[in-house]
């Protein structure tokens, strides 16, 4: 098209986690609402677990089974989230962290609509 300028938007996109994870391990899925930061994840031990590269949600980390202490924050929430998970062989456990819920209309209203 003559005198058309167009482009295009494209999301960000994170790697997909394997369906079925490597035998001797387990997958945990973290996210939050409406974001979080991991600041840890600690084992039975109470070993710290690495993060990757980047701690924000949604997270997904491959895990030896046992049981798994996360802590989670958001700068808008007084003080931060803790979940527990147990990760089994083969096995995916998904963990959601709800800092506040926003109410649609009390959002727009604020932002002046």
């Amino acid at each position: 098209m003559r005198g058309c300028i167009c482009t295009t938007r494209t999301r960000p996109t994170r790697p997909h986690p394997r369906s079925v994870p490597a035998s001797g391990s387990g997958l945990l899925i973290i996210d939050a609402l409406p974001w979080g930061e991991v600041t840890e994840v600690l084992d039975s031990k109470g070993k710290r677990q690495s993060l990757g590269e980047s701690p924000f949600t949604p997270l997904v980390l491959s895990l030896p089974p046992g049981d798994y202490k996360i802590s989670i924050k958001n700068p808008g929430s007084p003080k931060p989230l803790t979940l527990t998970a147990t990760i089994k062989d083969a096995g995916v456990e998904k963990k959601i962290a709800e800092f506040r819920r926003i109410d649609a209309e009390e959002y727009l209203k604020k932002a002046g609509f």
